[in-house]
């Protein structure tokens, strides 16, 4: 119960990357008086702007709708047929 939270989010994260891609943030061209500040100055490759309230409650419910569904739905978690091995 208290993991779900965790799964959900990167979950989410990266269905709003796959269905809202944003703009890609790049980084501004350097000059040599900029070649200083360069520690000082980094970009995350992986920025992304901040989700909207509608878009983060619309994919937390989704999210979540559908894990209970599957673990409704399910009761063997067996993914195929047991081998059964004759004795010699």
């Amino acid at each position: 119960m208290f993991s779900y939270p965790l799964q959900v989010h990167p979950c989410r994260n990266s269905l709003d990357k796959i269905f809202y891609p944003g703009n890609k943030v790049t980084k501004p061209a350097t000059t040599e008086s900029d070649d200083e500040d360069d520690d000082l100055s980094v970009i995350d490759d992986h920025g992304a702007e901040d989700m909207s309230t509608f878009k983060h409650t619309l994919l937390t419910v989704a999210i979540t709708l559908s894990g209970f569904t599957v673990a409704y739905f399910v009761d063997d978690l067996q993914m195929g047929e047991p081998v059964h091995v004759a004795a010699d």
